[in-house]
């Protein structure tokens, strides 16, 4: 079902603003800057239609994100196109384009005119466009490039190109590619930046996006490459800014002696060096502009390398500087004493932002008893594997989890929980916006979500299903507890009560959408206020 989009009555608009004239809202509109545009066009109707129909008041800077996929058929006019001429100043600034709906044999063979033809609609916003992502199929060949050469030659002004696969976990599968004469003769200075999103990278990768890179003269940033390639390397030092390296390869660049500076780097694997020294000083020392640091460590507490991964068997060594680092990600088993130096060891990367932890534990104690001070900490992701596990056996650990965590807006935790557990959450973590529990306590704790605790900052939720949110009066209660989710996501459940759907859109007025396990629903405000009478027009079912 498509939205409805119904025109706000004038005459009859609770808001004295909207009874001035037009050209008194565009005159105050004007003055604004384009952030503020923006959040003027999400008030209603008629304040993104006076937005969007005049360039004289749409600012530049605003622009419109075109999605070419498989919701999409080719051989139709793209719905954008509608939009785009009921409102001249909105303009196309960035694309998405999956490249197997214009090729054929699972993108084997490109349907080069098929493609051109598809961009003729777009022909007044083609040269607006100055960022394209292609998506392709994880096997490469020429037909993908192919289509990445007939859509620069479309689109002139291209500064940013994104390379994408479909499926990251099949992994990248290339041969050498034999370009054709006419990439010999071409060259797109527009071209300015290049970003890989996939892993995996041989020599014939290499060669590959060697010559494909070489035909950008004016290219400042490479982004995204994977390992170590000498002649790669060597070609683009100066514009390699990101990279996914093992410590394997990372040494193997910095013996290179190569003139390269990077932005971030993301190291993982367990092939740790024998002396990690060297490692350390390039990051501190010779990476001067280097802003963040990726570590996805498996196993700190590596026992048969007597150096480990940060250059000690029990883990980080407290002279040196971890300020860099900014995403720490590690999976590790927790036995004895190890639990206490992980605690130790954590305090050592106190501008961290973004934490993920897979542990295995064998003991009750999990963390350490006293709270960590990790100031610029945003995001953290607890998984414990523990078969046997039913409950926390030590709250001490829990507390002092939650209590070091106190300043994140991001909360994913797979560890059984009881209600009271939820409460402290809900008391200490008061900046939360969003929230995943995977798993409640098998303890017979039936009321669960009529207890649920105050969480006014919490915008999206991921819950499990319990029988109690069967009940309306429980479902009120809840939404009082949250009532400022925009998305709220239920697993364990396959489809959603009406009477109790019904209750979500009457207490949560900022809800967007629901998603159980098989299905997502879709809430749509029309106009400037929400009618319960309407209430379950706005449900539908989206695929």
């Amino acid at each position: 079902m498509e939205p409805k989009r119904i025109k706000l009555d004038r005459e009859k608009s609770p808001f004295p603003i909207n009874r001035l004239f037009d050209e008194i809202l565009e005159e105050v509109f004007t003055h604004l800057q384009p952030k503020d545009q923006l959040t003027c066009r999400q008030v209603c109707h008629l304040w993104n239609e006076l937005l969007c129909r005049d360039g004289r008041l749409l600012k530049k800077s605003v622009g419109i994100h075109l999605h070419i996929d498989s919701t999409i058929q080719i051989d139709a006019e793209h719905p954008l196109v509608a939009i785009l001429k009921e409102n001249p100043a909105l303009k196309v600034r960035k694309l998405t384009i999956d490249a197997e709906l214009f090729s054929t044999d699972h993108g084997m063979v490109p349907k080069l005119q098929e493609l051109e033809q598809y961009f003729v609609q777009f022909e007044k916003t083609n040269d607006s466009i100055t960022e394209v992502i292609v998506i392709f199929t994880p096997y490469q060949n020429l037909a993908m490039f192919e289509i990445i050469f007939t859509l620069l030659n479309i689109l002139k002004h291209v500064k940013i190109l994104r390379l994408r696969i479909s499926d990251m976990e099949a992994g990248l599968q290339s041969n050498l590619i034999p370009f054709p004469q006419k990439w010999n003769e071409s060259k797109w200075e527009s071209v300015e930046e290049v970003y890989f999103s996939f892993n995996e990278w041989n020599s014939h990768v290499y060669q590959n996006y060697l010559n494909f890179c070489s035909k950008f003269p004016n290219l400042r940033v490479i982004s995204g490459i994977d390992n170590f390639n000498q002649a790669f390397y060597q070609k683009f030092q100066k514009q390699i800014k990101y990279i996914f390296v093992s410590y394997q390869h990372l040494t193997q660049i910095i013996e290179s002696n190569l003139q390269i500076q990077l932005k971030s780097i993301y190291i993982f694997g367990d092939d740790y060096p024998n002396n990690t020294e060297n490692i350390w000083n390039f990051i501190n020392n010779n990476q001067r502009s280097l802003e963040k640091v990726s570590l996805d460590i498996d196993n700190p507490f590596h026992f048969e390398d007597p150096e480990g991964i940060f250059g000690t068997a029990r883990g980080p060594i407290p002279h040196r500087n971890y300020d860099k680092v900014k995403w720490l990600k590690f999976h590790l088993p927790l036995r004895n004493e190890q639990s206490h130096q992980l605690h130790q060891d954590l305090k050592l990367f106190k501008n961290v932002v973004k934490l993920q932890m897979y542990l295995t534990i064998f003991e009750d104690c999990f963390f350490g008893h006293e709270a960590l001070s990790l100031p610029n900490l945003e995001s953290v992701e607890f998984i414990v594997r523990r078969n046997d596990l039913i409950k926390i056996n030590c709250s001490e650990c829990f507390n002092a989890l939650i209590e070091s965590f106190r300043q994140i807006k991001e909360f994913h935790l797979c560890l059984p929980v009881s209600i009271d557990d939820v409460k402290f959450i809900g008391q200490t973590l008061t900046n939360l916006e969003n929230l995943k529990i995977v798993k409640f306590g098998v303890e017979n704790e039936n009321n669960f979500y009529d207890k649920w605790p105050l969480m006014e900052n919490v915008k999206d939720i991921v819950i499990p299903f319990k029988t109690d949110l069967n009940e309306a009066n429980v479902v009120e209660k809840f939404c009082d507890a949250c009532p400022n989710l925009k998305v709220l996501r239920i697993m364990e459940l396959d489809t959603l009560n009406e009477k109790i759907g019904q209750v979500f859109l009457d207490k949560l007025k900022q809800l967007e959408m629901i998603k159980l396990d098989n299905d997502t629903y879709m809430v749509q405000v029309e106009g400037d206020q929400r009618n319960s009478t309407d209430i379950i027009a706005f449900f539908f079912e989206f695929h």
